[in-house]
């Protein structure tokens, strides 16, 4: 059912690491740890491939320059991600892979959860489900056991207050077609946050586990964006007194 498990963690996140690989010990298959893209005005020339779609207008000081670096490592930490799985040499087309980010703690018991929470959804022939994720559910998506994800995501104003649906990318579990379905939409696309955008690809046969995922994992303090800001504010900070 399951062929890899790849854990996004920054380099300079080495407790979060270390308590991912702590939980993965219970898993019955391999996982990889994929380095998450510090985010720096560097990546305008790293990664210049992705920058010459675009960047969504929002993200943009009036300047020209980037307001959250962060938004653009972790969309490239995820994309860069996809591009892997989709260029490797899997067992079948039907392969399936669980995404984690670090900040997630995976509740005891999780990897024997797992094909019990799938087995649930069997009828819907997923080509992904969002296990552990925040925002909201629609209440005409939902089913039993989990809601169909699509646009709008959000942020929409219900009930006089911002929403967001069907965001968090915690934990996610998607199969060889979802994720070639989640690249052709994301190259033809400007870079944005990448949450809302996997929302707004629409790719078919996408759901989202009801109760967030509490059978499986929490999302922990902090988030993989804040660590990829704080880690390149760290490193500019240091670099700055290294002159003086």
């Amino acid at each position: 059912m399951l062929e890899r498990i790849f854990y996004i963690n920054s380099d300079a996140s080495t407790s979060r690491r270390h308590a991912m690989e702590a939980a993965l010990q219970t898993a019955t298959v391999p996982y990889e740890r994929w380095p998450a893209v510090l985010g720096s005005p560097a990546l305008n020339s790293t990664y210049a491939m992705h920058f010459r779609r675009g960047i969504e207008g929002y993200l943009k000081k009036p300047n020209g320059g980037i307001k959250s670096w962060g938004t653009i490592g972790n969309y490239l930490s995820h994309v860069t991600l996809f591009e892997h799985i989709a260029s490797r040499r899997w067992s079948s087309d039907a392969a399936s892979f669980l995404i984690l980010q670090d900040d997630l703690d995976l509740l005891p018991g999780w990897a024997a959860a797992l094909p019990t929470l799938l087995g649930r959804l069997a009828s819907l022939e997923w080509q992904r489900v969002l296990l552990v994720w925040f925002g909201a559910e629609r209440a005409e998506d939902c089913g039993e056991h989990a809601c169909a994800v699509h646009p709008p995501a959000g942020p929409i104003s219900v009930g006089g207050r911002s929403t967001r649906y069907y965001h968090g990318l915690q934990a996610s579990i998607v199969r060889l077609g979802g994720v070639r379905c989640l690249l052709d939409c994301v190259t033809g696309r400007p870079i944005k946050a990448i949450d809302a955008l996997l929302v707004h690809c629409d790719c078919p046969r996408t759901y989202a586990l009801r109760s967030h995922g509490a059978a499986f994992g929490m999302h922990s303090h902090g988030s993989e964006k804040g660590r990829i800001d704080s880690a390149w504010r760290n490193a500019s900070a240091s670099v700055g007194n290294k002159g003086l």
